[in-house]
């Protein structure tokens, strides 16, 4: 098999391909550093933001995921009390406390269908 046939052979056809990625800098004003796909973000409130997407996904199935670029104990996820569409992902930033807190340096957040 040649090289080429392997490439072709291993390459995700329809789905396990990246469909969003953000790098943000800036804790509440966001700037966006580094983005593929996303339009905006909408800052909610401390440690709660949107990510707002260019191109709509094929259906809000998709995963994401992300961290918070910093070294102090925080937790980044995918708020569940707001459903995930096909435009939109919200995601909350905890402490060690458990309390919402905004990001220090900024996040990182990667979608994949």
């Amino acid at each position: 098999m040649s090289r080429r046939d392997l490439i072709t052979e291993f390459r995700p056809r329809k789905y396990g391909r990246i469909v969003g990625y953000v790098e943000t800098s800036g804790a509440g004003a966001w700037t966006i550093d580094a983005s593929f796909n996303v339009t905006s973000i909408t800052d909610n409130g401390v440690g709660d933001f949107t990510i707002n997407w260019t191109n709509p996904m094929n259906s809000a199935n998709y995963a994401v995921v992300g961290c918070e670029i910093t070294t102090d104990p925080r937790f980044l996820w995918e708020d569940t009390t707001t459903a995930k569409s096909t435009t939109v992902a919200r995601f909350v930033n905890h402490g060690a406390t458990s309390n919402l807190i905004d990001p220090i340096v900024g996040v990182e957040i990667v979608a994949v269908e």
